[in-house]
């Protein structure tokens, strides 16, 4: 007997190619540029710093432009400079977000972001997205957040098919 769990992940990860469909398909516009946000938070060096995870994918931008962008999300300067994996899960969160605004793109994908966040950075992603001038689908358990901020839910519950 073989077991699949899907759920929410699942759909986003299936839509955006990363897992194989088990029927049907989901594709982009061409113009689509889009931006993904996993909930996990995963790091291949977690002795990096936020600083130098940032640097070492944007080898072309200022550490002052990384800094403020950092800052803007809400990362002190004394986090910026600690190993990753010594950062909370919400301060780690801060630093995914961060990145996500060097890439250019015109639809979110954003799985679970409000995982580890305080009430007020909380309100200030919900205002970002508000503000995003592109598409954006949001996975999240918290109604509090996407009232307000979606136009559509779909409500996703975890179901687990057996196969005999």
């Amino acid at each position: 007997m073989k077991a699949l769990t899907v759920g929410k992940s699942t759909l986003i990860k299936t839509i955006l190619g990363l897992i194989e469909a088990k029927g049907g398909a989901a594709h982009f516009s061409p113009s689509a540029k889009v931006s993904y946000f996993s909930q996990d938070l995963e790091w291949d060096n977690p002795q990096q710093t936020p600083l130098q995870i940032i640097q070492a994918k944007y080898e072309k931008l200022p550490q002052k432009a990384i800094r403020t962008k950092l800052a803007k999300c809400g990362l002190d300067a004394a986090n910026a400079m600690k190993p990753i994996g010594q950062l909370s899960g919400g301060e780690q969160t801060k630093v995914k977000l961060a990145m996500m605004e060097f890439e250019p793109s015109n639809f979110l994908i954003l799985d679970e972001p409000t995982n580890h966040l305080d009430e007020e950075t909380k309100e200030a992603l919900k205002d970002a997205i508000n503000r995003f001038p592109g598409n954006a689908i949001v996975v999240s358990h918290e109604v509090s957040f996407y009232n307000g901020l979606a136009d559509k839910v779909l409500n996703v519950e975890k179901l687990s098919l057996k196969n005999q």
